[in-house]
């Protein structure tokens, strides 16, 4: 589960409103949750974009900080809902029917004929960034006009990650400026005019919309809910917001998703010089997979499906399981692939820093924030055990100016008095000071109380599950003061 006690970003100064002015760190903060969720990169030049679109969600809530409002999505959101209302903000949909027409031309004079002459052949057709539906009912139009009733054989999956846009599409409403590129054939037999107080709005026909169906997917998720052997993804105009990485991931995905000979469409700025060897251009920003390149090619069945509810998608199948590794007293440890560190603290803090950017991220475990024996066991204290971490996290590629961070411990068991709840409250102090001191922002904490917790923090998402333990579990007894020699190890039982 999400951490329980949350601490707020730092505010903006008093009298200075949302509207105003949002600050560079605020910025980067958004940059960077929005780099985490969505897997979309939104460079410097943004801020005012950035502003601008938040500000609304912050008029709609009531709220007058940009620091507040990141504090509530980040880590007070546990239904996400608040994220989705942010992404919806956040992510462009500008798109229109038969934009970049010469596509749906391809699909017209090289794919269709074929289908027609093995009339046994089903198409699976994704349009992976649909917006408010244009793109998919543009392709299911095209297949209404080469193949007439059979058309409704094939298949189209229409997917956003905003489930907003996502909604209108369903819809299948759209104004008069909307349907005005249209010929006048193609508004009779595909779509409604509106009467009455929808006078000047058109309406996707019943068959056509019966060819498309809608599911929310985020594109930077790890699993898609689609069955290999696809035959032709639309990914026009979306990769473009996201970092090279990023869309390196996605398109080696794609590939494995394609059937044998499945074409790729993408917008027209984009372009794959970089992966010639795994797709071959056919066409005007229209691409195939070369032959035997994709690595982990699955045949298709022919039962696959494309799969999805509106709205909401569902993955298949379990997750492959994260290599996991406890940490104890005086440890810590850092990872730049997918991996999980777990602890079990009392009094003991641990702390857990992330880079978003590069998707690192580790975690200690130290005793206080000092002491006469730091000299011996160095790992054992805050300050060595923090720039340990801090020093690894660099090592893997992360950077300490993007860093965020949680903590977590710092509990008090009744049964040590006064003495030991002295040293939890140091110890919490301790690791708060330490980040305002580093400018590392403290995103979330569930420090103090006195219940032992279990940490489980994954490096590659930043994200942390923490669960409450028994009071029989506390078994860190601390030193009964912060100069104190440490106990033996044989004293700390963690597991």
């Amino acid at each position: 589960m999400n951490s329980g006690a949350h601490r707020s970003a730092p505010s903006l100064t008093p009298g200075e409103s949302a509207g105003a002015r949002m600050s560079v760190t605020e910025r980067r903060w958004f940059q960077q949750l929005i780099r985490r969720e969505t897997g979309i990169a939104l460079g410097d030049a943004k801020h005012d974009l950035i502003a601008s679109r938040i500000s609304r969600r912050l008029r709609v809530l009531g709220m007058s900080s940009f620091s507040d409002y990141y504090a509530l999505v980040a880590d007070r959101d546990p239904e996400r809902a608040e994220l989705r209302e942010l992404i919806d903000c956040i992510t462009t949909n500008k798109t229109s029917f038969f934009r970049e027409n010469h596509h749906f031309e391809f699909l017209r004079r090289e794919v269709l004929p074929r289908v027609t002459e093995r009339s046994s052949r089903r198409l699976r057709i994704w349009s992976a960034a649909c917006s408010s539906g244009e793109e998919p009912y543009s392709i299911a139009i095209t297949l209404q006009e080469a193949l007439g009733q059979n058309a409704n054989r094939h298949q189209i999956l229409a997917s956003d990650i905003s489930a907003k846009v996502l909604r209108e599409a369903e819809l299948a409403v759209y104004d008069e400026s909307q349907v005005s590129e249209l010929s006048r054939r193609q508004l009779e037999r595909g779509f409604l005019r509106g009467r009455g107080r929808w006078s000047g709005r058109y309406r996707v026909r019943p068959e056509l919309r019966s060819l498309v169906k809608f599911a929310r997917i985020n594109l930077n998720e790890s699993s898609w809910p689609i069955e290999p052997g696809v035959d032709l993804i639309f990914c026009r105009n979306a990769l473009i917001y996201f970092d090279r990485e990023a869309q390196d991931g996605m398109l080696r995905r794609f590939a494995d998703l394609l059937s044998s000979d499945g074409y790729l469409f993408l917008g027209h700025s984009e372009n794959l010089t970089w992966l010639a060897d795994l797709y071959e251009r056919v066409g005007q920003t229209v691409y195939r997979v070369r032959q035997g390149a994709a690595q982990s090619r699955r045949k298709p069945t022919d039962a696959g499906s494309l799969r999805g509810r509106p709205t909401e998608v569902r993955s298949r199948g379990t997750a492959p399981a994260l290599p996991r590794r406890r940490i104890a007293l005086g440890e810590m440890a850092a990872n730049a692939t997918p991996s999980e560190i777990s602890t079990v603290l009392g009094s003991c803090v641990a702390a857990c820093l992330y880079d978003p950017e590069a998707r690192v991220g580790g975690m200690n475990h130290f005793l206080l924030p000092d002491g006469d024996a730091a000299t011996q066991m160095p790992r054992r204290y805050g300050v060595h055990a923090m720039e340990l971490l801090i020093n690894e996290i660099m090592k893997q590629g992360g950077d300490r100016r993007r860093l965020v961070g949680k903590a977590f411990g710092g509990a008090h068991s009744p049964s040590l008095g006064d003495a030991g709840r002295r040293v939890a409250e140091s110890n919490a102090a301790f690791v708060r000071r330490f980040l305002q001191v580093e400018g590392i922002p403290l995103l979330a904490e569930r420090l103090g109380g006195e219940q032992p917790l279990e940490v489980r923090f994954e490096t590659h998402s930043g994200r942390a599950r923490v669960r409450a333990l028994a009071r029989a579990a506390f078994l860190e007894p601390p030193p009964t003061s912060s100069t104190a020699a440490p106990r033996g190890e044989g004293d700390v039982t963690l597991f």
